[in-house]
């Protein structure tokens, strides 16, 4: 009889605080996202113009000042880039980069550029250049 007064007493304490605690508590609403970088740029693209010329473009970044853009021979993006370029605004959006070498791989990368916030990470896209057309056009007098 003690036992069965013993467990009695144990599930009832048991539910009660069970029952207690199933209380719905929603999460408060986030309304503001607050981080300490800019976010990467998406939808970087890099297509080829004119066999030698690279057109970039890229979705817009909140809070961004401008970008950032290196060009990496190779599929490599240590050491020193090919060509860089500062200061890249959303007005000059598609970015061309001519007279490149012709038939050469190239990595490109984009960041984000903010004030009073660190910039964002690099993102990156790799383009082939096609081959470069070497012959001057010829008069119809010459032929």
């Amino acid at each position: 009889m003690k036992r069965n007064k013993l467990f009695i007493y144990i599930l009832s304490v048991a539910l009660a605080l069970g029952f207690q605690a199933c209380e719905d508590q929603l999460p408060e609403e986030i309304t503001e996202l607050n981080v300490s970088r800019l976010f990467s740029p998406t939808a970087l693209e890099a297509r080829i113009v004119n066999q030698t010329s690279v057109r970039l473009t890229w979705a817009e970044v909140r809070n961004a000042r401008s970008y950032s853009v290196q060009l990496f021979e190779g599929g490599n993006t240590s050491g020193n880039p090919a060509l860089s370029f500062n200061g890249i605004t959303l007005e000059d959006l598609p970015y061309n980069v001519p007279n490149l070498n012709g038939e050469t791989l190239y990595t490109v990368q984009v960041k984000a550029v903010g004030e009073n916030i660190a910039d964002s990470k690099w993102v990156s896209a790799t383009v082939t250049t096609n081959a470069e057309q070497l012959f001057r056009p010829v008069a119809p007098d010459d032929l």
